[in-house]
């Protein structure tokens, strides 16, 4: 809304007019008239206010440096985390991240751990296995597993 406008309406407060009547002679819905009634009441500044800084001042070199650091720290903070740290938004450390330091956002996936008994179990089977073909070393039979085999987390 123009400057002019809200000059207007504080015009029209003072001369006691209508609400609907002011936001129909100023062009505005009755819902933003009141808000600018309210704040006048409140004696605020009717005037706009800037949003803040735009994110292009925000987005410098030197906060990418930094987000680096961390990120090589801990690699595995969220970037909600980092968001608060910097004092900045989401999405620009999210944009960040990804433009200039080429990084996507991970989530990592629940994996069931092995219990210690399912470990027993697996190398005592693997023990016997073992077994079975030292007396049988002439058979050769092949084992295919489409199951992962990994006792431990891997990292790629």
């Amino acid at each position: 809304m123009q400057e002019a406008n809200r000059q207007r309406m504080v015009g029209l407060i003072r001369a006691a007019a209508n609400n609907a009547t002011i936001a129909e002679v100023v062009g505005t819905s009755i819902r933003t008239f009141q808000r600018t009634r309210n704040k006048w009441n409140e004696g605020e500044d009717v005037s706009h206010k800037s949003p803040g800084a735009p994110a292009n001042k925000i987005w410098t070199n030197n906060l990418v440096e930094h987000m680096e650091k961390k990120i090589k720290d801990i690699p595995i903070k969220s970037m909600s985390k980092l968001a608060y740290e910097f004092g900045v938004s989401r999405r620009v450390i999210r944009c960040a991240a990804h433009a200039d330091l080429n990084l996507t956002s991970f989530s990592r996936t629940q994996k069931h751990l092995l219990t210690t008994r399912q470990k027993d179990i697996r190398l005592e089977r693997s023990n016997k296995l073992l077994t079975w073909l030292k007396h049988n070393s002439s058979t050769v039979k092949i084992f295919s597993d489409k199951k992962v085999f990994t006792l431990d987390m891997v990292f790629n």
